[in-house]
């Protein structure tokens, strides 16, 4: 079973993903602020990341860098779900912390896509 941690300070999110993959498809963990998704991720190792982008997109994208800065998880995959006016303000950032971008509101289908895709690569490789 693949691990997912999603960075999110709301339920919303989470439970909505626990519902959508969190049977049989991953082990999701959630951390609410920058200092539990380090030290979930330093010990769990998730394949999958999640970041729901808020307000704060600096501090977000600051956390995003020090995941993606972990040696464990060289091979994670990190996924910022962002509204358009924050893909049109950070999305000279974005490239550098994530390895995909999808638009609010957030559709489960759409990262259903993304996973597959994500997936299929570990297979070929």
């Amino acid at each position: 079973m693949e691990r997912m941690l999603i960075v999110d300070e709301g339920y919303d999110l989470h439970n909505s993903l626990l519902l959508t993959f969190g049977y049989g498809e991953y082990k999701i963990t959630q951390a609410m602020n920058e200092n539990q998704a380090i030290k979930v991720a330093e010990t769990e190792h998730p394949e999958i990341i999640i970041v729901n982008l808020t307000g704060d997109n600096e501090s977000e994208l600051a956390t995003c860098k020090k995941l993606k800065s972990i040696p464990q998880l060289h091979h994670s995959h990190i996924i910022l779900l962002t509204s358009q006016y924050q893909q049109d303000e950070t999305s000279k950032h974005i490239e550098s912390v994530a390895n995909y971008c999808l638009p609010k509101p957030f559709c489960p289908n759409n990262l259903t896509t993304v996973l597959t895709g994500i997936r299929s690569k570990k297979l070929l490789s």
